[in-house]
């Protein structure tokens, strides 16, 4: 009879353990962007400094779009 105690007092300690394994389950995910105003001919310091920015995700910036905004230039670029 003590021994069954014991195993079921064991199994009932590692139920929460189990129900945590799981975790929270993705359902979402957004690609890290950046966007820097850009004047003519600065297009590689955008370029530059959206590589290190993905830099913090292990990835490389890959430019998705270009807005004009009077003189500049609005670059967003996406890490992949």
């Amino acid at each position: 009879m003590r021994y069954s105690l014991i195993a079921v007092a064991m199994l009932l300690g590692t139920l929460p353990l189990g129900a945590c394994a799981t975790g929270p389950q993705e359902v979402a995910y957004s690609t890290p962007t950046v966007s820097y105003r850009v004047l003519p001919g600065d297009e590689r310091l955008a370029e530059d400094k959206a590589r290190d920015f993905c830099g913090r995700y292990r990835s490389d910036p890959v430019l998705v779009d270009t807005v004009r905004q009077g003189r500049e230039w609005v670059a967003t670029f996406e890490c992949r």
